[in-house]
């Protein structure tokens, strides 16, 4: 499980109901992004912020155009994160989500 350090004690971040979850980024307010496995065994990218680890994909709107997003790798203090994903057409690319966007 990804984990996250701080104040001297190591915090389990969990997963989204699968078995595993990896952590790739954090940023200065303590936000942490990775891929987590899901209940149903897929790869999921996650934002784990103030406790609570979040599916990024529960936040596409509909008709996005992707059909996952799978990894994410980093976060910036402005809470943009960058990571990788399937699109409709089943291609992986990359991806940037901005927060206030």
């Amino acid at each position: 499980h990804a984990f996250l350090y701080s104040g001297g004690v190591m915090n389990d971040l969990g997963t989204l109901g699968g078995w595993g979850s990896y952590a790739y980024g954090i940023n200065n307010q303590g936000q942490v992004v990775g891929t987590a496995q899901t209940a149903a065994g897929s790869w999921h990218a996650f934002l784990y912020s103030g406790g609570v680890m979040t599916d990024l994909n529960s936040q596409l709107p509909a008709n996005s155009g992707w059909t996952a997003l799978t990894r994410a790798n980093s976060i910036n203090d402005a809470g943009q994160i960058i990571g990788s994903g399937i699109n409709s057409a089943g291609f992986t690319h990359g991806f940037v989500l901005n927060p206030n966007a």
